[in-house]
């Protein structure tokens, strides 16, 4: 499956060329930083990691302190609520502590078609058992 067009995504194939061109003539890795203007370390990371692996690390990323609401945010959302302020003002009810651009960047994937499914909670090994 191909990764959905994003500007952050985007930036990744585009930067990931950018280091690996320059790279494949032999230029150093302190020239490439020079040159595009970037800590040695990044250009570094670009150059010895493939660019599914940069891709799949970035699409991990997680919302932080929206996750435990994600599921409840799509659950709403799939009911018919599509306002952000509203989907905002419920999980603060609910004990959210994150802000409103938070929850509205989230509610923004969803419209989109590419948001990451809310994950489920694994239980602890002693719930499990007990």
């Amino acid at each position: 499956m191909a990764a959905p067009e994003t500007p952050l995504l985007n930036r990744i194939r585009q930067r990931h060329s950018e280091v690996n061109e320059p790279a494949a003539t032999g230029m150093s890795l302190n020239a490439i930083a020079r040159r595009l203007q970037l800590d040695r370390k990044m250009v570094g990371r670009y150059r010895n990691k493939d660019l599914a692996g940069l891709l799949a690390s970035a699409q991990d990323r997680g919302h932080g302190v929206l996750d435990p609401f994600m599921e409840y945010v799509q659950h709403r959302f799939r009911a018919g609520c599509t306002s952000s302020m509203r989907l905002y003002r419920e999980v603060l009810a609910l004990g959210y502590t994150g802000g409103y651009h938070v929850v509205h960047r989230y509610v923004v994937t969803i419209r989109k078609g590419i948001s990451v499914p809310a994950r489920s909670v694994t239980p602890r090994p002693r719930d499990i058992t007990s």
